[in-house]
């Protein structure tokens, strides 16, 4: 890890995201999300978080994803989000934050619900204040199922007017949570390259919605799961260290269920955010991608699906030595 972590405060209603480093604000071509997720009764996995020194040195900053605010924006702290702080906070100083879940999701769209006119003019004002009083860098997360939502309305108050944000926000992070359901049509992983059967959600739509759109384009980075993704049907409550491809590769009844990507798109996903110019890819979550390197990839790496990515956005030689994971169907 180069030059400082990424810590990611999350909010029921507003999230922001907690950059700390040693001086320098820039994310690097690989910040990595820590879930910091164990079970304390060692059942579905280890009963202690990933130890932060074990986290890859290609990770050019660490993203920790775990810190509830509610409404009145009071603080939540779990037990493993105290245990995981002290160990992220140990010699960091806090120097930016990201600002999440701001815009009106299409998904909850209500005909007698709209942000008022002002909401972005306002925003601008409260981010150069957090500037000028704290001396931090302030990011924005943006879904980019509501960015292809928008696309056609892009005027609309319920979304970001770039138009005023691009100066004053540093850099903008598009994530695809929720992107599509994991169901029997997304079993090759819910970010698929192209429109799958009737679902227009693809990284071919989003580029459309992505080009058209205002957001300055020198100041993104897109954020990809490097894990599976539980099926939308599922009932049973599984911690989010548990959600790994070791699980996958151990040949259990998750991986007829879960929905993965394979070796092959995780290179692809890599390159298209190199081919439309991305700073950097944001890997979630680095720490449950394959713990105790159950898939046998390269030499045993835990990390090999960011590896993977990492290899697509610098244009290198694809890792081709991960037999469970090249046979993993995206059909």
């Amino acid at each position: 890890m180069e030059s400082f972590i990424l810590i990611l405060i999350h909010f029921f209603l507003r999230n922001q995201w907690i950059a700390v480093n040693a001086g320098e604000p820039m994310l690097g071509i690989a910040p990595c999300m820590y879930s910091g997720s164990y079970d304390k009764n060692g059942y579905f996995c280890s009963n202690e978080p990933m130890p932060i020194d074990w986290i890859p040195i290609e990770c050019t900053s660490l993203v920790y994803d775990a810190v509830n605010f509610n409404e009145s924006l009071t603080t939540n702290f779990t037990e493993y989000d105290e245990n995981n702080i002290k160990q992220i906070l140990n010699g960091f100083n806090i120097t930016g934050i990201i600002l999440k879940n701001l815009n009106y999701g299409y998904s909850n769209f209500s005909s007698d619900f709209h942000f008022d006119k002002s909401f972005n003019n306002n925003l601008k004002i409260f981010i150069n204040l957090l500037k000028k009083k704290y001396n931090l860098n302030i990011g924005l997360y943006v879904n980019a199922s509501n960015m292809i939502y928008y696309s056609d309305d892009q005027d609309s108050t319920d979304w970001f007017d770039f138009v005023v944000l691009n100066d004053v926000v540093d850099y903008y992070i598009i994530g695809f949570d929720n992107f599509n359901l994991c169901n029997e049509f997304f079993i090759g992983g819910i970010v698929p390259m192209d429109n799958v059967f009737n679902y227009n959600h693809s990284l071919t739509t989003f580029e459309k919605a992505f080009n058209s759109s205002k957001i300055a384009k020198n100041k993104i980075y897109l954020e990809f799961l490097a894990v599976p993704t539980l099926n939308n049907s599922a009932t049973e409550h599984l911690p989010t260290c548990c959600v790994t491809y070791k699980k996958y590769c151990e040949s259990d009844h998750y991986n007829t269920h879960w929905c993965a990507d394979n070796a092959a798109s995780f290179y692809a996903k890599g390159k298209f955010a190199k081919d439309i110019k991305a700073k950097g890819i944001v890997v979630k979550y680095i720490d449950t991608i394959d713990p105790t390197a159950k898939c046998d990839c390269d030499n045993k790496n835990k990390f090999i699906t960011f590896m993977m990515m990492l290899r697509g956005f610098t244009y290198s030689e694809p890792i081709t030595d991960c037999a469970k994971l090249n046979s993993i169907s995206v059909e």
